[in-house]
């Protein structure tokens, strides 16, 4: 069973050039050479190989944010950070949620037993959920691949899993840390809470699925 991402169009804010639909397959050379970060048009073409269709915004403070959105509406963003001469050795992979009639306790669980490397923030209405590559001392292109395929499937499961409506449990237990400690909304990123009208996905049933399998 293998897993691949299928994804109709791509749309960076503030942007209106979209390139075309691309699936030039890279050589296996492409992928094993060991780099020091991720340059943009590299990570374009990776992104294209895969199907997507791509588009790309750099921000006045040098951060280049590519955004992703599937065949059934789902979005996700990568984004190039600390960018030298085109190097850029770290990498932040991203997601909006919708966080309404969702339980702190229901956030915290998704940690406890669901996901391993994706850290989930949640604002009144809107959630986060993010994970940052470090590329510095060399990786491979395919294991960046990897780390996002990553992302994605932990994606795929949490949002699936947070049911709207639920009841937050209570403690009775003195001195108890409130349930479902979630790292507030201004330890995020700035360029993240910066973001004009990001697309936000559904959760529950209605959570869009961005890994298919195919045999």
């Amino acid at each position: 069973m293998t897993r691949h991402w299928f994804f109709a169009a791509l749309a960076i804010l503030g942007v209106n050039a979209t390139g075309a639909l691309a699936q030039t397959a890279l050589d296996a050379a492409f992928y094993e050479e060991v780099v020091q970060g991720m340059a943009p048009a590299d990570m374009r073409r990776m992104l294209e190989a895969d199907g997507f269709s791509v588009s790309v915004d750099t921000q006045n403070n040098g951060v280049t944010i590519f955004e992703a959105t599937t065949e059934e509406t789902g979005a996700f963003y990568v984004s190039l950070l600390a960018c030298q001469q085109d190097v850029c050795p770290q990498i932040d992979v991203f997601a909006f949620f919708s966080s309404q009639g969702i339980t702190l306790s229901q956030i915290n669980m998704l940690h406890v037993e669901h996901v391993a490397a994706t850290t989930f923030m949640q604002q009144t209405d809107t959630g986060l959920a993010a994970r940052n590559l470090l590329l510095d001392g060399g990786v491979t292109r395919r294991n960046v691949k990897f780390q996002i395929d990553f992302f994605l499937n932990e994606l795929d499961v949490a949002l699936g899993k947070l049911q709207p409506g639920a009841v937050e449990a209570v403690g009775f237990v003195r001195n108890v840390r409130k349930p479902g400690f979630v790292k507030p909304v201004d330890l995020m990123p700035s360029y993240i809470r910066q973001m004009k009208n990001p697309k936000v996905n559904a959760v529950g049933a209605n959570a869009p699925k961005f890994l298919k399998d195919t045999e």
